[in-house]
């Protein structure tokens, strides 16, 4: 992408940036929040709490359990917000953090959109402490896998879920995409 994804504006000629995007939308969602980062705090310029990613090698995982225990292990749940999906929509993560109190038997509820799973996603405590063994290269994928009913399913109408930014033609895809929804939405 020619710089970290965290530092990407939303769109282009944007002051705002993807983190600082989730920033936005996740602060009437989650009461505590934590950005788990290899870049130095200064970079991120967001007003929340940094948790050093010493090892950015070791996967997602590893800031996912980085963050789980900077927040505290006695959390029920914890809203993971990759940050290659900056485009979400507050509707979203709200209906995934109601969705631990509709359905409190899952482990894991996860958004899809037409039937087809995306991110963000919310760890219940049970995985999270699954994870906490798991190898660090494998990630959280294959325990995620053999969920089954333990992971539910949010239906929802935000397309964002699914937009994964990857690429330089994804980012100029998915940007252009939120626009025309910012655009639609005023």
């Amino acid at each position: 992408m020619g710089r970290p994804k965290a530092t990407l504006p939303i769109q282009e000629g944007s002051e705002v940036t993807f983190l600082q995007r989730l920033e936005r939308v996740t602060r009437f969602v989650c009461k505590r929040r934590v950005v788990v980062s290899s870049l130095p705090e200064e970079e991120l310029k967001v007003d929340l709490p940094v948790v050093p990613q010493k090892h950015p090698g070791r996967g997602q995982l590893s800031s996912i359990l980085l963050g789980w225990e900077r927040l505290g292990k006695s959390l029920d749940w914890v809203l993971v917000c990759p940050v290659d999906h900056p485009y979400v929509s507050q509707d979203t993560l709200q209906r995934l953090v109601r969705s631990t109190e509709e359905v409190p038997s899952a482990w894991m509820w996860s958004p899809s959109h037409k039937k087809q799973g995306g991110h963000p996603a919310v760890f219940g405590r049970k995985l999270l402490e699954e994870l906490r063994d798991a190898p660090l290269e494998s990630g959280a994928r294959p325990l995620v896998r053999t969920l089954g009913v333990r992971r539910h399913w949010v239906e929802v109408q935000d397309e964002a879920v699914l937009w994964n930014v990857d690429t330089p033609a994804e980012y100029r895809r998915y940007s252009a995409l939120f626009e025309k929804v910012a655009t639609h939405r005023r």
